[in-house]
């Protein structure tokens, strides 16, 4: 006892005096292995049972790992921390009465669960006790018991302190504005830090410095400390599209038009307009193509506004020469659709003043004009040789768009937040344009969410012409939620029914964050005496499903309620009576049963010697909780004086000698009597507090005596049979 008392100051001397801190256990809800797994009564005793947090001893409780008993020849347990850890210390919880089955199992830290298990990696040995020990850091990532002979291991809780040595990473958070279609961009590198190595730099990819075309752009950075742990993050890079550069617009030379009247109608061709950015801008001039002009020089100005705001002009000039030379009037500008390349476009013949000569249009009317804007011009000379020109414009748009036809809907299946998605470009087929390939938003090889997706695929040809397609990405999540309900509940009652209330199961899911469980029944509802089972469920937006159940127990702990009756006392002339009472009067009320009954001892009908006696009355409900009561039954004797005996004695002889006398007067009477009534009813009522006693006899020729002694609360009743005597006392 001395020297176990001792080792133990040792051991906590050791211990406080190393001045360490444990860190956090990190071996709660992981992955845990064992070789073999005992079961009993349904119950199966797996490895995980030893990492759920629950340090409870006792076997029975549940909470406990175990492996097989017999043939088990080297057993072991062991724990997977996920990734590498520095471990300070492991402690485990031996079952109460396991102690010998432990006793010798070995303890190691290991990397692999290929590594070997020697000297290199043992931390140490269990004895006959909880195993609690401190080392310096060891980095490991599985912690293995094994035990060197045929033998079980029984663990209530395998609790390994440290903390994980994988680095954090932190990725920046960039926006550009672009400046240009391609812009260079560089950034700040990520942050890496580590508990055990300093100076870690990130690579990212595409690296700092790089060229930048797309809108949104995804960066990824990882980090490897010294132990070959790789981390990683990722950012989006997005560049801002700020337009500054006006369009460009090209007008048309200046214009010579003669005219006899000083005033004319000047047809011009639209001026060509380019931008950055935008697509398919047209210039406004002032004055208009079709204007009247007059003067000798008329400046006209065209502008051209994108979407930015920016805007471009040119000017030229037209000029008027007054010659007199005839007058063309041109048909409005034409504008015809086909489905191919080209078309034929015919016009009436332009109007002539001041010459006699028809005008001459080039092309001429009837002429195949190709896709696009092309001018005609028609001229007319007189007799003086002037020249009347005029002009308009045919334009035919190709009105058929490109058909572009896209790949079936992808689908995909997924346990985590995304999953990378590609498929086949898009068919392209266009009238004219050859080559044509369509640009799908998002693109192929992104990143998709769990849900669907619309994925948009567009080809523009040369002619303006927009062709398109849509289909979806759909990423199915496949994970359930984890639940995990709280420990089963225990609660005593003197009721018949009690509340209970716990703490809401935690929900966890890959997708979809802040789910919260539903229990049936609910906390805070009213649960019976009994075991009840509850179910705790949780759906997510895929339709997944996880649950959990755990049971509450409420335990009657409420004593049944005896109530006797009141003291009885009787009297009698022996040394011992018979006394009754009706036990099934006496009143027994319980929380949960009904229609107990009390069990009195002694019994009622029992004999009591004279004196006072206490009756224990009690009763017991089906949750064995036991209620009693009691009362006093008193026997009291009788002493008879002698010169008593002798007044009996001398009246016994007298109604003997008198008895033949009695017994000829009273049949002379009953005869009379029968002939009127065949029968006569007797009743005689003896009444006990509220207690009502009736004995009825029917009188023939046979009589009887009764005899009716009060004794207090009870009454004893006798009968004797006599020959042709009816006394009633």
């Amino acid at each position: 006892m001395m020297l176990t008392l001792i080792l133990l100051f040792l051991q906590c001397f050791f211990i406080c005096s190393s001045q360490r801190t444990p860190r956090s256990y990190v071996s709660t809800g992981k992955p845990a292995y064992q070789s073999t797994t005992y079961s009993s009564d349904g119950i199966s005793y797996d490895a995980g049972l030893a990492v759920d947090g629950n340090s409870n001893g006792d076997f029975n409780y549940g909470s406990c790992s175990r492996t097989v008993v017999s043939g088990n020849q080297n057993p072991y347990w062991y724990v997977d921390l996920g990734d590498l850890h520095s471990i300070t210390s492991v402690r485990i919880y031996t079952a109460y009465g396991f102690e010998v089955s432990n006793f010798g199992m070995e303890v190691y830290v290991v990397n692999s669960t290929d590594s070997s298990l020697d000297a290199s990696n043992q931390l140490g040995s269990i004895g006959l006790s909880n195993y609690y020990r401190w080392y310096p850091d060891v980095i490991g990532r599985f912690v293995i018991l094994f035990q060197r002979r045929s033998n079980e291991i029984v663990v209530c809780e395998g609790r390994v302190y440290g903390t994980p040595l994988s680095p954090v990473l932190t990725c920046p958070d960039i926006s550009v504005v672009r400046t240009s279609s391609s812009i260079q961009v560089t950034w700040d590198p990520p942050t890496a830090t580590d508990d055990v190595d300093t100076g870690l730099t990130a690579t990212c990819t595409p690296p700092s410095g790089s060229y930048f075309t797309d809108d949104s752009n995804s960066v990824t950075c990882a980090t490897t400390d010294s132990t070959g742990i790789t981390v990683f993050c990722t950012f989006i890079l997005q560049l801002i599209s700020v337009d500054d550069e006006s369009p460009t617009i090209v007008c048309p030379g200046d214009r010579q038009v003669y005219t006899s009247t000083g005033i004319t109608t000047v047809y011009y061709n639209d001026p060509s307009v380019s931008d950055n950015v935008d697509t398919g801008l047209s210039a406004n001039c002032t004055p208009p193509s079709g204007s009247s002009f007059q003067g000798a020089s008329t400046n006209v100005t065209c502008t051209a506004t994108d979407s930015a705001g920016n805007t471009g002009s040119c000017e030229f000039t037209i000029y008027l020469y007054d010659n007199s030379a005839p007058t063309v009037t041109c048909p409005n500008d034409i504008e015809e659709d086909t489905t191919t390349d080209q078309t034929s476009v015919t016009w009436n013949d332009p109007s002539v003043r001041n010459s006699d000569q028809p005008a001459t249009c080039d092309p001429p009317s009837g002429s195949f004009f190709n896709v696009g804007s092309t001018d005609v011009t028609c001229t007319v000379r007189d007799w003086n040789d002037n020249t009347g020109i005029c002009r308009f414009q045919v334009t035919v748009n190709q009105n058929r768009n490109p058909n572009v036809v896209c790949p079936d809907d992808p689908a995909r299946f997924t346990d985590s937040t995304q999953v990378t998605v590609t498929w086949d470009d898009p068919s392209v087929i266009d009238n004219a344009d050859t080559g044509l390939s369509a640009t799908c938003t998002p693109s192929s090889g992104s990143l998709f969410n769990a849900g669907s997706t619309h994925v948009t695929c567009s080809v523009t040809d040369t002619d303006g012409n927009v062709g398109s397609c849509n289909f979806k990405v759909i990423v199915i999540d496949i994970y359930d939620p984890i639940v995990t309900c709280p420990a089963n509940i225990n609660k005593d009652t003197d009721a018949g029914n009690t509340t209970v209330t716990w703490d809401d199961p935690s929900v966890s899911d890959n997708v979809d964050p802040g789910l919260s469980a539903t229990c049936t029944p609910l906390s805070g509802s009213s649960f019976n005496i009994g075991s009840t089972d509850v179910t705790c469920s949780v759906t997510d937006t895929a339709g997944n499903i996880g649950s959990c159940e755990f049971n509450v127990t409420v335990n009657d702990s409420g004593d049944p309620t005896v109530n006797c009756q009141d003291d009885i006392e009787v009297y009698t002339v022996s040394d011992k009576l018979t006394v009754t009472w009706n036990e099934i009067f006496l009143p027994v009320r319980d929380n949960v049963d009904t229609g107990l009954s009390a069990t009195c001892t002694p019994s009622s009908g029992s004999s009591f010697n004279i004196g006072s006696t206490d009756v224990t009355c009690s009763a017991t409900d089906s949750a064995g909780n036991t209620g009693s009561c009691g009362f006093k039954v008193t026997v009291n004797g009788y002493s008879i004086p002698g010169y008593l005996i002798a007044v009996i004695f001398v009246l016994v002889i007298i109604i003997l000698v008198m008895s033949p006398v009695l017994v000829f007067y009273y049949r002379l009477y009953f005869s009379k009597k029968k002939n009127m009534d065949n029968s006569k009813q007797m009743n005689m009522t003896t009444y006990n507090n509220a207690a009502m006693a009736t004995t009825s006899k029917q009188v023939d020729d046979d009589l009887y005596e009764n005899y009716v002694m009060p004794t207090g609360n009870a009454y004893v009743v006798k009968e004797t049979q006599q020959d042709d005597i009816y006394e009633n006392p």
